[in-house]
């Protein structure tokens, strides 16, 4: 899996990819302090937060039009 997966589609698969990803994270549970499964749950939580402000923006942009 890459960061930019599923980053090239519109809205609705940005909509898909963000609950693929949270679900994932779901699915790892706690997140460890260190170990592979860390750098892949620092990994998604870092693709998450990069989308949900690519959304705000594009929704504050919209606003502001």
């Amino acid at each position: 899996m890459t960061i930019a997966h599923g980053m090239e589609g519109g809205a609705g698969d940005e909509g898909v990819r963000l609950r693929s990803l949270l679900e994932e994270l779901q699915h790892l549970g706690p997140r460890p302090r260190s170990g592979p499964i860390a750098e892949l749950h620092q990994q998604l939580c870092a693709e998450v937060e990069a989308m949900l402000h690519t959304r705000r923006d594009a929704r504050d942009t919209r606003r502001s039009a």
